[in-house]
């Protein structure tokens, strides 16, 4: 009759059993790296949606700031302005000094006023 060898069947399941587990602790490490990796990547792609979102949003702030004809146009008006407001003062300053002369002439006209009333009084 045929005898089972019981020794020679240990020693390969017990060979089977840690090859088996050499490669699944391989492949364990192999898919937590890949994991990782991929959560990584969700991170970045999230971090890169954001900075393209702020792009556009940067993008729509510079489109509606006024470009170089609009600040030449305003820099035009201004001076056109300023000679406007010169000249407003030029014509204030002459009516100020006619004011003054009126006011020095009444004040002599008052004083000859004064001064007939204080003679004839």
């Amino acid at each position: 009759m045929f005898e089972f060898d019981y020794e020679a069947l240990k020693f390969w399941g017990d060979l089977l059993w840690r090859a088996g587990t050499v490669i699944g602790l391989i492949w364990l490490a192999v898919q937590q790296r890949s994991r990782g990796n991929s959560v990584k990547l969700e991170r970045h792609d999230e971090r890169l949606d954001d900075i393209d979102k702020e792009l556009i949003r940067m993008n729509g702030k510079l489109d509606s700031q006024p470009k170089h004809d609009d600040l030449q146009l305003i820099h035009d008006r201004i001076s056109d302005v300023k000679g406007v407001v010169g000249k407003i003062v030029a014509g204030q300053e002459g009516l100020a000094a006619e004011v003054r002369s009126l006011s020095v002439s009444v004040n002599r006209l008052y004083d000859v006023e004064m001064s007939k009333k204080k003679d004839g009084s």
